[in-house]
């Protein structure tokens, strides 16, 4: 029952690697009493962050201002603000993709409207060049 126990308590670290088998990893857990392979948010590893990254924990609400930022964060709670700024960018470009599309829906319909079509506007740009063509060669041939 114990065994299970810790078994399943560090199942997560039991992850495949090349060249090592389960018996080894169970070993090597038995023996440390902990993974060798654990993430750096299980290390509570810190990070020293950059004037951007405090702005982002700032805006992330996990300070209230860049100055009360200490000198060193933790790595999960850098992740965890930068992985929100990620999102609320998502989500910006997304609206702005879709106000632009409804600004090009109106343009567009305003244009068929005054009877402005693409079809109208080629027609006109090649009888001008086909104009300016005709002048360039009357040009050379005097």
């Amino acid at each position: 029952m114990v065994g299970l126990l810790f078994i399943s308590r560090y199942a997560s670290s039991l992850i495949r690697m090349p060249g090592i088998t389960s018996l080894q990893r169970l070993s090597q857990i038995r023996k440390f009493g902990k993974s060798p392979l654990k993430s750096a948010i299980d290390l509570g590893e810190m990070h020293k962050p950059t004037n951007f990254q405090r702005r982002i924990l700032v805006w992330a609400g996990s300070y209230k201002t860049a100055e009360e930022v200490p000198d060193r964060v933790s790595t999960a709670q850098l992740k965890r603000a930068m992985d929100l700024f990620r999102i609320r960018v998502n989500i910006g470009m997304v609206l702005s993709t879709v106000v632009g599309c409804v600004v090009m829906v109106y343009i567009g319909r305003k244009l068929r409207d005054e009877g402005v079509t693409l079809e109208g506007e080629g027609t006109k740009k090649r009888e001008e060049w086909e104009r300016l063509g005709a002048e360039e060669r009357a040009k050379k041939a005097q």
